[in-house]
């Protein structure tokens, strides 16, 4: 059929009127970099390419927020703003907005600067409020440019945030700016939690109204939404569905309270399951126009490379293929009907020449006044250490060095490296008589460390199920595996828990159930000659609220840990490890609540070793820095501890890959052992111990060296640390990447043959008997679970299983004809011991978890006699009980 042009016309306008007023991405890699702060430009972190935005806007996007640090637009709090900083950022937003585009600008800060709090007495309110004053005043009359508050406030009192915003809002109208505003909630400024009091403290639907209304023009709130199991975006599926339900509370609030919106961050990988997800929630956005003024992607950069979310062009203005998915959406205007996308992965230099190496083994150089990877096949480079298995005709590879010997980073084979005419180079040490280009041969494996263990996880567990049901949020070790464990030398063990199982309710006594069925594996781990360290696995919290808060004064901490040293002090095979990683606390505070937990804990004539770890997570890397978490551990325990206290140790935690965490898949923190160095020499200066609470790595020949490398530095130094021990093993930990759990034959995964020459425990066996970490699916296809990443679980054998969904025809989430009936098993007889998310009752007979029939032991009838033993019975399982129970139960 054909149309006159005018019909056409009259077409496309209707449909652009469908469309949400914006549709954009997020601009990233400004905020790269955030432990080098304020960092190197080009090197720690870049802002966008013109020419990439312009190429975006060609497809029909029409804003991009702009990512940046705080930190290093102002250098310091209440300066004025850096030259180079803002004026290379300002080039940016006006060569977008002039364009046509809208640039929204976003200090990715998370309600922080360096890493403390806004309305902290590190940086009051008023810093923020002076920040925005002087930015407003730059940007002020660009009305395509708009004011993002801040990125993702989080771990914050609900009220502060927003009395922070209000204060902020109020300051950049006082310049006389009326752009708009784009305020986000706490909590991490979630959709789907907008208006739920949940983890974050009060609702941010709740709080927002206090401090602003209808009344407040050009502004709107802010949300991000992902749609993976835990709403981070970091996993591989899309599984928080029907997708659109996660906004619909955040639009029907703004819909009551007349108020705008604005949806900051969306975003999913390149599958059918995603794109479905994606589209159908811009679907139910535009159907919600009315409030929701746009949307936008995270992310695209210069920096992004092949991530997964990744949607920059590339130099032929092709885009990875999310960039399609959202082209029906784009409001436009664009002269183009599709997008011409490309597989996103690694693109290679044109040469060999290798100026630098990865952390992964990658080597790379340097082309077109940029990075790039070196294409090691074609180049000859066949291993991982530069060699090659056949001789090749491969081009040389002259070094080019520094001018100078300012050393600004390392390459992952311990070369040294610096930062001159807009690039990187290496340091010529013998030039510069850097250390003695010497290996150390005088590393000696004989005498190893007193202790060397893993921590044994799964009992903290299900911490957004508290207290839960045991064999089914949480689990505690398997016997049987730490005596295997144990025969192949390992020595020592740390048991995770959680504080709110043990304890139901603050200066409570202690859960019967937990409290049993944790000391049977304490007593029978002892009992073989191995240590335990008792680990309350809670970050200095309880039910997220920190020690020493008014929720959680120290006084309840004291406590608990009194209970409980009373409870193991007779055995002297068990340490107390006060708790895991404390952080996003004051310094002193934490140190200050280790000192009363010691006292209490001497007070019960306990003489048991204690260890006590640092603010900020406890990295061995950051003991000595007055860095991101505020006053250095290093000073700040010394004015609570000193050797003349008995049977202390301080724990550190150390992990070698990009961020310190231990979720990346390369070991690049190197030389690993300088990670120690600060850590050691502070304990030999004050005449203390130390203990290394957690180590991991990847199996890769990377990690294995570095792990490697660090014990053998460790066992240099055993006269100040007593022991490492690996992260982790449990009965759920299964094909976990760093998992050290044996399986039924006794075999391990490969990481614990790198630490059986370390192993100081009586052994018999020689050699450690490996498998591959992989996933072993059940057998048959009984679903009795599902897992939060879409999996499907059965249970085979006595423990679960995951169950083969291709094999038994749950290829896609979706019903199969016919499925396999699934059968209730229930309990025998009606003791309940936990309840269930969907109001089930649970109860636990021959070692595992069953559900209770309520049918057959008449719960929920009322007695006609009610007695006290029924009344209270569930008291004594650690239950708070009332007059009324038994019309319950």
């Amino acid at each position: 059929m054909k149309l006159s042009k005018a019909l056409l016309l009259t077409a496309l306008t209707l449909v652009s009127a469908e469309k949400l007023e914006y549709v954009g991405v997020n601009e990233s890699c400004g905020e790269f970099g955030e432990g080098e702060l304020p960092g190197i430009y080009n090197k720690h972190y870049i802002y966008p390419s013109i020419d990439s935005i312009k190429t975006t806007i060609e497809q029909g996007m029409n804003v991009f927020r702009i990512n940046f640090r705080w930190e290093r637009f102002q250098h310091e709090l209440f300066g004025e703003f850096n030259e180079f900083d803002i004026t290379e950022y300002k080039k940016v937003v006006d060569a977008t907005t002039a364009e046509g585009a809208t640039v929204i600008l976003d200090p990715h800060n998370y309600a922080r600067y360096n890493n403390n709090l806004i309305g902290s007495e590190e940086v009051p309110i008023e810093a923020f409020v002076d920040f925005w004053t002087k930015l407003a005043e730059i940007f002020k009359d660009n009305e395509k440019v708009w004011f993002g508050l801040v990125n993702e406030p989080h771990d914050m009192e609900t009220d502060d945030w927003f009395k922070a915003a209000r204060a902020a809002v109020d300051g950049i109208r006082a310049t006389g700016a009326k752009n708009n505003i784009l305020i986000p909630g706490n909590g991490w400024t979630g959709a789907w939690s907008w208006g739920k009091e949940a983890w974050y403290g009060e609702a941010n639907a709740d709080v927002a109204l206090r401090y602003f209304s209808s009344e407040d023009e050009n502004i709107l709130f802010e949300v991000h939404q992902y749609f993976d199991s835990d709403y981070s975006g970091s996993k591989a599926t899309c599984v928080q569905v029907p997708c659109q339900n996660n906004f619909k509370e955040f639009v029907e609030w703004l819909k009551t309270n007349n108020l705008k919106g604005w949806v900051g961050e969306i975003g999913g990988l390149a599958d059918s399951q995603c794109k479905s997800c994606i589209e159908e929630v811009i679907e139910y956005l535009q159907e919600n126009r009315d409030v929701i003024k746009g949307v936008q992607w995270w992310a695209a950069g210069p920096w992004w490379g092949h991530n997964v979310l990744s949607i920059e062009p590339n130099a032929e203005k092709a885009f990875p293929e999310q960039m399609a998915w959202l082209k029906p959406y784009l409001p436009g205007p664009s002269e183009l009907t599709e997008v011409p996308t490309f597989v996103n992965e690694k693109v290679y230099c044109k040469g060999c020449e290798v100026t630098g190496t990865g952390g992964d083994g990658s080597f790379w150089g340097w082309e077109d006044e940029k990075s790039c990877e070196i294409d090691k096949e074609t180049c000859g480079y066949n291993n991982d250490d530069g060699s090659v298995d056949t001789p090749v005709d491969t081009p040389a590879v002259e070094k080019i060095y520094c001018k100078g010997c300012e050393v600004t980073g390392t390459g992952g084979d311990g070369s040294l490296w610096g930062w001159e005419d807009e690039k990187s180079c290496e340091i010529d040490i013998t030039t510069c008589k850097i250390g003695n280009n010497a290996t150390d041969d005088n590393i000696n494996n004989g005498e190893k460390l007193e202790y060397v263990g893993v921590n044994e996880s799964c009992g903290e567990f299900g911490e957004g199920e508290l207290p839960g049901i045991y064999n089914k949020h949480y689990i505690y070790p398997s016997i049987d595996s730490i005596k295997t464990t144990i025969e192949q030398g390992m020595n020592v063990f740390r048991i995770n828990f959680r504080w709110e199982r043990f304890q139901h309710e603050l200066f409570g006594e202690f859960n019967e159930f937990d409290i049993t069925e944790y000391k049977k594996v304490v007593d029978a781990t002892t009992a073989e000659g191995a240590t335990v360290i008792l680990d309350p696995h809670n970050y200095a919290r309880y039910k997220n609220n920190l020690i020493g808060s008014e929720e959680v004064p120290i006084e309840a901490f004291v406590d608990f840990w009194t209970k409980l040293a009373e409870i193991f002090k007779d055995n002297e095979k068990v340490w107390f490890g006060l708790v895991n990683e404390p952080h996003d606390m004051e310094t002193d505070d934490w140190f200050k609540i280790a000192r009363a937990a010691v006292d209490g804990i001497r007070a019960t004539g306990a003489k048991n070793n204690i260890l006590i770890p640092g603010n900020g997570w406890t990295g061995a890397w950051s003991w000595g820095k007055e860095a991101w978490y505020g006053e250095a551990n290093a000073d700040v325990s010394l004015r609570y501890f000193s050797s003349e206290d008995e049977n202390i140790l301080f724990e550190v935690h150390q992990y070698f890959d990009t961020d310190y965490s231990g979720s990346k898949a390369t070991c690049v923190q190197v030389p690993c052992q300088n990670n120690f160095k600060e850590f050691v020499e502070w304990l030999k200066t004050n005449n203390l111990k130390g203990w290394v609470g957690e180590i991991g790595g990847l199996a890769n020949s990377q990690c294995k060296s570095c792990i490697e490398e660090v014990i053998e530095y460790l066992q240099e130094n055993r006269d100040v640390i007593k022991g490492v021990q690996w992260w982790a093993a449990g009965p759920w930990w299964g094909h976990n990447i760093l998992s050290i759990e044996p399986n039924a034959e006794k075999a391990f995964p490969e990481q614990m043959a790198w630490l059986k020459p370390y192993l100081p425990g009586p052994s018999e066996l020689t050699e450690v008997p490996t498998f591959i970490n992989k996933k072993v699916y059940c057998k048959g296809c009984e679903v009795t679970g599902t897992g939060g990443d879409g999996s499907f679980w059965g249970w085979e054998d006595e423990k679960s299983c995951e169950i083969d969904k291709k094999t038994c025809g749950y290829n896609d989430n979706t019903p199969i004809e016919n499925p396999p009936v699934v059968e209730k098993t229930y309990c025998k007889g009606c003791e309940v011991t936990g309840t269930g998310g969907d109001g089930s009752l649970w109860g636990w007979e021959d070692e595992k978890s069953c559900e209770i029939d309520v049918a057959a032991c008449k719960i929920g009838e009322e007695p006609t006699e009610p007695s006290t033993e029924a009344t209270c019975k569930f008291e004594a399982l650690g239950y708070k009980c009332c007059s009324h129970c038994y019309k319950k139960y």
